[in-house]
């Protein structure tokens, strides 16, 4: 549905470019100014796809803590602990009682930071994202205000009409790049991942998000 929106947005829009700068109908106009609000609806509905899908990698962090973190963290930490032993040489029930909780205030501490660090990646790349988008459809916004501000004025609006024109090539892909905050959010989730491993991905996450704004990749 999004897609056919963007899709009717074009050849709306594409209609309006083709009048003649020589005469311009009031109704053409008013079309210039109505296609702002669909630059600001096609908007809102990017940034609704990436808060959905910002929402689908945290659940998955979470899942990835629970089914796997945190049984593999627990297993080394009561070996190397050796919290295991003295929970079963304790003579009473307040003594395995304080073992186990010593393992606990010990334990926590660590599986909470992985969480942080991990969520705070996602938002990290959620956040570059969003400034993507917003950069993209404020640009283009902009570009059809000043289309209409001319169309008003029965000025020449080849220069504002082929800018336009070239923003309009909107890829969806490229302006919302899941593909490559997939890549992270994998290499983040696989075993033996290490929390101190997480900035180094960001930092490529942030160069080939970069790459793809500069068109150097596709």
């Amino acid at each position: 549905m999004k897609r056919k929106q963007v899709f009717l947005f074009s050849m709306a829009l594409s209609m309006l470019l083709l009048t003649s700068c020589v005469s311009v109908p009031r109704a053409t106009v008013t079309l210039s100014g109505e296609l702002s609000q669909m630059i600001v609806h096609s908007r809102q509905s990017h940034l609704q796809l990436l808060d959905q899908y910002t929402a689908m990698r945290k659940a998955e962090v979470d899942r990835f803590l629970e089914e796997e973190y945190i049984p593999a963290f627990t297993g080394r930490f009561v070996r190397e602990s050796g919290v295991l032993h003295n929970i079963q040489a304790a003579n009473t029930d307040e003594a395995k009682g304080a073992e186990i909780l010593e393992f606990a205030v010990a334990a926590l501490p660590v599986i909470y930071q992985e969480r942080a660090v991990m969520m705070q990646a996602v938002d990290e790349m959620d956040k570059l994202i969003r400034t993507s988008i917003e950069a993209h459809y404020q640009q283009m916004l902009q570009t059809n205000q000043a289309l209409t501000a001319y169309l008003g004025s029965a000025a020449d609006v080849v220069q504002t009409r082929e800018e336009l024109q070239r923003q309009l090539r909107v890829n969806v892909d490229t302006l919302i790049p899941l593909d490559k905050m997939n890549k992270v959010m994998e290499k983040m989730l696989q075993a033996g991942a290490k929390a101190e491993d997480i900035p180094v991905l960001l930092e490529d996450f942030k160069e080939k998000l970069n790459e793809v704004k500069d068109g150097k990749t596709k």
